[in-house]
């Protein structure tokens, strides 16, 4: 990453949420991709949308190719978060479905790991439009839960800056912006609400579920959103 785009990390409240920042990647730290390069390209096909709409809200999405054919360079995040029909309680989000390991194949691992957190790399969003939703929130969901714990979901809000006037904006990787999710800072929501009483998420158990979402946090935000996310990975 750059420096054209010189952003500290802000912790905001609560904890888990995230103002995230432009920088190198340590060379010397394992990372893995999980969704953004050849061999782990993205499939819009294997994601689907979960919206206030099994409410009787109004708000939609779609996951769309940034280039279209070209699935490894990453997707485009995007629709309208209707915040009204519901009291302030829209929500919108892209699901991927598909069971994986984060942990490398071979004997088991005790403990995390070498990985202790997911990130993302996306672009920041244009100055030109100040008024877009800013504000998305990663989710993740372990396999093993039965039961009630079948709902119980562990997500991060991060907030997404504006593009600076200096950003070179001929070098896309000059430009983008990297959230780092810490595993320990992803909260457990049950039916929408923390559940600090629920376990942590385990990086060991197999991920059964990934989301993107917007919501409106009651009445925060609302109206048209679109994010562009190049990589996924943990790190």
């Amino acid at each position: 990453m750059g420096s054209s785009l010189s952003l500290l990390i802000t912790w905001l409240t609560p904890t888990y949420s995230y103002t995230p920042t432009a920088s190198h990647r340590q060379l010397d730290k394992p990372f893995v991709i999980i969704f953004g390069s050849v061999p782990r390209s993205w499939n819009i096909e294997e994601w689907k949308e979960v919206s206030d709409k099994i409410r009787g809200g109004k708000s939609s999405s779609t996951l769309r190719y940034i280039t279209p054919y070209h699935s490894s360079e990453g997707v485009s995040f995007e629709g309208t978060l209707d915040a009204a029909t519901l009291g302030g309680a829209g929500f919108v989000s892209q699901v991927y479905h598909t069971p994986f390991s984060l942990l490398p194949s071979g004997p088991p691992i005790s403990g995390p790991g070498p990985y202790s957190a997911f990130f993302i790399e996306v672009d920041p969003l244009p100055s030109t439009h100040p008024s877009l939703i800013n504000k998305f929130t990663f989710g993740v969901k372990n396999h093993n839960h039965q039961g009630d714990q079948s709902s119980l979901i562990y997500q991060c809000d991060f907030t997404v800056p504006l593009a600076t006037p200096q950003a070179d904006h001929n070098n896309k990787l000059q430009r983008l912006v990297k959230v780092r999710i810490p595993f320990k800072e992803l909260v457990p929501t049950f039916r929408g609400r923390p559940s600090p009483d629920h376990t942590p998420f385990d990086p060991a158990l197999t991920v059964s579920q990934i989301s993107l979402m917007v919501r409106s946090f009651f009445n925060v935000q609302s109206g048209n959103f679109f994010l562009n996310v190049h990589r996924l990975g943990v790190e």
